[in-house]
């Protein structure tokens, strides 16, 4: 039986993050616990196959084959706080300092600014949630 791990985006908990191509169909993925999608400490690294993807509309549920533990890259680490820190600051900051934006940009404009910081949140989050991708159809492992 191989050693498999189930991982799942629903906003907190568990998940892995920063999937890096290794090789053909294998990827070096951090393991993070996460709180509103936000990566706040790392767990450790595995080199991982991708097994199986089942989506239904509340989450997404994803299947790997453990190949190996490996220690954790510190570069990996720190630009995942990054792109965390990028994310929410922006949003923090039109939604905290929401007078503060108005009267630099006026009330108008305001309304689409902090639209735009909550664009920016959920288009960052994606980028380093991105289990999807190393799901495609050629990547899949023959479980």
């Amino acid at each position: 039986m191989k050693n498999r791990v189930q991982s799942s985006v629903n906003g907190m908990g568990v998940t892995f993050l920063d999937f890096r191509k290794q090789g053909e169909g294998v990827y070096a993925a951090t393991r993070w616990v996460t709180l509103f999608y936000l990566p706040l400490v790392p767990l450790g690294q595995l080199l991982v196959r991708p097994i199986a993807l089942q989506a239904d509309p509340m989450r997404r549920s994803y299947q790997y084959e453990i190949l190996e533990k490996q220690p954790l890259s510190l570069g990996s680490v720190l630009k995942t706080y990054a792109m965390g820190l990028l994310a929410v600051v922006p949003l923090l900051f039109a939604f905290l300092r929401m007078d503060t934006v108005n009267d630099w940009v006026g009330e108008g404009p305001g309304f689409f600014v902090t639209l735009s910081t909550i664009a920016w949140f959920v288009f960052l989050v994606m980028r380093f949630a991105n289990a999807d991708r190393v799901f495609k159809k050629e990547n899949l492992a023959q479980g």
